[in-house]
């Protein structure tokens, strides 16, 4: 093998390591955003059940009175 086949195969073997990272970095965020995500929705839901929980425990009158 001549020293110009190896310096061309070296530098594919580098491009393909910092690719790898790369995608490997990416797939490290996506999943960081996904979890951040499911965290963010399951937080408003409990909110919204918390809220819808508390109007409908209000009695006839507190509605009357917050009516008027």
């Amino acid at each position: 093998m001549r020293p110009a086949q190896c310096g061309g195969t070296a530098h594919h073997g580098l491009v393909l390591a910092a690719a790898g990272l790369a995608v490997l970095l990416a797939a490290t965020v996506l999943a960081a955003l996904a979890a951040l995500t499911e965290k963010a929705v399951e937080g408003g839901i409990q909110r919204r059940l918390a809220r819808d929980l508390h109007h409908s425990r209000r009695s006839p009158r507190d509605a009357a009175a917050r009516r008027s």
